[in-house]
């Protein structure tokens, strides 16, 4: 699917790679994907009575003295003072300064990079958040390193579900162009999301709060997350939320169905016509309904951020080696593809094959771009390519046959 949307774009002119308003990781940053399965397994968790984690599961971490210490330190205390709290320090004092704590990739602007990332010293600094509304005396007898945990699982939730609120909006987006033959996604971005910015006109991100806050309390999400820790990231978020950026502070304003309906069909009419106040009945929208319904699995492309050689704490997959932009410049043009140009990004082209979108100049591609890369190159030689291979790939150990190749 990836490959067709990428494709669409660049067909439409309208991939607007390396214009986009939010952040990315650097070269000075660790990513890797995190394993959904361990964090949250797909299976009915196993409780003891109101314990406030699973046990039994295949997330297997020490967590440092200085962050136990903290969360127990921190029990039970409540909404900060005065002197602590967000009127000190209004875009840290939940551990949550949104655009950089996590941010959505959106295909538009990133192509094959897409995806959900997550900075883990923000979740970090969440957990022991969330913990100042936990009653101290019942949590210290199910242990430490377990609530750990459960604030944990409890704190990437707060950053997915807004982020993925982000990628459904693309979805919406994505529908719209191929029915009106028009791209919606990039104008409404300069003309309704970039103007906004820093006024409470900013209803994506006030949506993006309520619809996780109200995703939460629903299956499968409720499941993962035990009733205690669960009451207490609500009373958090119940607190946090006036303090937030503007747009994003309004999010209690959309907690019920039916004034969330009522500003997502206006949302809607935004990205459609590009505008603040579009001209369709917002009620019309009722009888177009799941336009907004994601492209991909839960589990897809979700991404964890930490400094260049830490250690992240939560389970990942098995980091893997990828290499340069100039390294798949290379290869691809070793393998037939021929440089067309690009302002922003490389774009590589070669007849009969997927067109490869390459962000410039990176030291270390994500494994999702090296991966398409890979899956085209597959075309080429009727076989698959995978990851693991690409070391060998790269310097020449690895013969494709070419008795295989489609010209």
């Amino acid at each position: 699917m990836i490959e067709k949307i990428v494709e669409f774009l660049i067909r439409e002119k309208s991939l607007g790679q390396g214009d986009s308003p939010w952040p990315s990781y650097g070269d000075d940053d660790d990513v890797y994907q995190i394993d959904w399965d361990i964090l949250f397994p797909p299976n009915t968790p196993v409780r003891d009575g109101e314990a406030w984690d699973l046990y039994g599961d295949d997330w297997e971490i020490e967590f440092d003295a200085d962050l136990t210490g903290a969360i127990e330190s921190n029990l039970g205390k409540g909404p900060p003072r005065e002197n602590e709290g967000p009127r000190t320090a209004p875009t840290d004092h939940a551990g949550r300064n949104w655009d950089m704590c996590a941010w959505y990739q959106p295909i538009h602007y990133f192509g094959y990079d897409w995806g959900i990332f997550i900075r883990e010293d923000c979740v970090r600094r969440l957990a022991v958040q969330i913990a100042r509304f936990i009653s101290k005396e019942s949590s210290l007898s199910y242990g430490l390193h377990r609530l750990a945990k459960a604030l944990h699982r409890a704190a990437v939730y707060v950053y997915f579900l807004h982020e993925h609120y982000h990628h459904k909006v693309e979805c919406l987006g994505l529908r719209l162009h191929v029915v009106t033959r028009a791209s919606c996604y990039l104008p409404y971005h300069s003309s309704v999301y970039q103007k906004a910015i820093g006024s409470d006109d900013l209803l994506e991100e006030a949506l993006a709060n309520a619809d996780m806050y109200r995703r939460l309390g629903e299956q499968p999400y409720a499941r993962w997350i035990s009733r205690p820790v669960l009451n207490a990231l609500r009373r958090h978020l119940n607190w946090s939320f006036p303090f937030d950026p503007p747009g994003y502070r309004c999010a209690a304003n959309y907690f019920r169905r039916t004034a969330f309906s009522r500003a997502e069909n206006l949302l809607h009419g935004q990205v459609k016509e590009a505008a603040l106040a579009p001209k369709q009945a917002t009620t019309e929208w009722d009888i177009a309904p799941r336009l907004m319904q994601s492209f991909f699995s839960v589990k897809s492309d979700i991404w964890t951020v930490v400094g260049k050689g830490a250690r992240s704490v939560l389970p990942v997959v098995q980091p893997i080696r990828t290499c340069s932009t100039r390294d798949l410049i290379g290869l691809l043009r070793y393998h037939g593809y021929k440089s067309v140009g690009g302002a922003k990004h490389e774009k590589l082209e070669r007849k009969g094959c997927p067109t490869i979108i390459l962000p410039r100049n990176r030291e270390h591609l994500s494994p999702g771009v090296v991966k398409t890369v890979l899956k085209a190159l597959g075309t080429i030689y009727n076989r698959q390519i995978p990851i693991s291979e690409l070391p060998d790939l790269l310097l020449g150990r690895l013969c494709l046959n070419e008795m295989d190749r489609t010209e």
